[in-house]
């Protein structure tokens, strides 16, 4: 692993390191080859928190977003494909979104200073085109399902409306107050939902940039996303009066006036939601939380709901597969987690022990694990399993455990 500079390290801001990133990493998982677990210890140096995730279109490439860098995970591979660090990059990035030919959107920015966005041909890493008008550090973004329209907020509450064919902006919006907290098209790219930490709900008409419908919560909403194709969107809120998840359906009455009425909500408990990710076909929901649960919710069947320990720490993000066979967190300490969505059991744990360097490792529900190198992790064995830690350093049983067949590949196989 590379090493890291007195100099350097005084320099980082703390805001953006993982907490305890210094502290080395445990991990639990099951014995492959009896029944129990096996602990193991990642030689972590400085690390930034996970800030953003994405799934490629095709599932097969998992993005993740932290102090400075991009890193693209290939699943099917079981590798670290790459790492993309460039000079406008700045603060952490806390949005990314993949677009067709090989081309993802990121949003960054350093807090109270600047913001920017940055389109990349993930192929060579070459820079397409940057935005630069956010005043602070862009928080999330989204993109038109036509691919037309790119939409970021930032930490003032600004809301910036791109043309990504022409490369400029064509709208601003200045009227939220509060770090905006969610972004997404919907009902069919009609609608731009938009979402603050203020507690503010805005809704605008696409077809002529008109406010659609407005409304304030007493809680900071720290998520929005659509729901029920499009009829239907999900809120997290975190506060005093409410923490949990909000279902609401907008619709426009007799007197053409736009109003909601509430669907279906979700109290958390003591946890606290930090974000929300939906199944568009509304079959479940997916919450991370700052104590670090998850919670899979089943808006029709409340009896399949499931709250579980997923990180030790504060979950920043959470992303899911199109087909939704996958989610994916990420947490305030570095570790990205792969989950099967269906039993919401962990499929594999991802990490980049230090910050801005080439080590990785994939390690696997079952035990086995593979990265840049063996030495990056220690295990602790039973006396009857002393001497295998070699036999758990192999991705070929990672990649065949870990990532499921394709539907003709199982059909071939029976």
């Amino acid at each position: 692993m590379r090493s890291y500079s007195i100099i350097f390290l005084l320099l980082w801001p703390m805001s953006l390191m993982a907490q305890d990133c210094f502290k080395n990493i445990d991990i639990s998982v099951n014995n492959p080859w009896r029944t129990g677990i096996i602990n193991g210890t990642i030689k972590a140096g400085p690390r930034a928190q996970i800030t953003a995730l994405a799934f490629s279109a095709d599932n097969t490439i998992l993005a993740s977003g932290g102090y400075r860098e991009v890193l693209l995970w290939n699943l099917p591979a079981s590798k670290l494909e790459k790492r993309i660090q460039l000079n406008s990059f700045h603060g952490n990035v806390r949005s990314l979104k993949f677009l067709s030919g090989n081309k993802l959107l990121l949003g960054c920015g350093d807090p109270g200073f600047s913001g920017a966005l940055h389109l990349i041909d993930i192929t060579d890493n070459s820079l397409i085109a940057s935005f630069f008008e956010p005043k602070d550090a862009v928080t999330d973004l989204a993109i038109s399902a036509n691919e037309k329209y790119a939409v970021a907020g930032d930490a003032t509450g600004a809301v910036y409306v791109y043309d990504l064919e022409k490369k400029i902006l064509v709208k601003q919006f200045s009227n939220i107050t509060g770090e905006i907290s969610g972004i997404e098209f919907g009902d069919n790219d009609s609608k731009l939902i938009v979402s603050s930490l203020s507690g503010q709900l805005r809704i605008w008409d696409t077809s002529d940039w008109s406010l659609f419908f407005s409304q304030d919560f007493p809680d900071p909403i720290t998520g929005v996303c659509g729901f029920r194709k499009g009829n239907q969107l999900v809120m997290a809120l975190n506060g005093e009066s409410f923490s949990g998840i909000k279902i609401l359906g907008i619709r426009k009455n007799p007197n053409r006036r736009s109003v909601s009425n509430e669907r279906n909500s979700f109290s958390l408990g003591g946890s606290r939601p930090c974000g929300v990710a939906a199944d568009t076909a509304s079959r479940f929901i997916v919450v991370p939380c700052s104590d670090g649960h998850v919670e899979v919710i089943f808006p029709f069947n409340a009896n399949k709901n499931k709250l579980f320990q997923a990180h030790s720490v504060p979950v920043n993000v959470v992303a899911l597969t199109s087909n939704k066979v996958f989610f994916a967190t990420g947490d305030a300490e570095g570790c990205i987690k792969l989950w099967d969505a269906g039993v919401q059991r962990l499929a594999a744990t991802l990490v980049q022990p230090q910050s801005l360097s080439d080590g990785w490792l994939i390690i696997s529900y079952h035990g086995y694990y593979t990265g840049s190198d063996s030495r990056l992790i220690s295990w602790s064995f039973d006396k009857q399993d002393e001497g295998r830690e070699t036999e758990l350093f192999d991705v070929e049983k990672l990649s065949g455990t870990t990532w499921p067949k394709p539907a003709s590949e199982k059909k071939n196989s029976k």
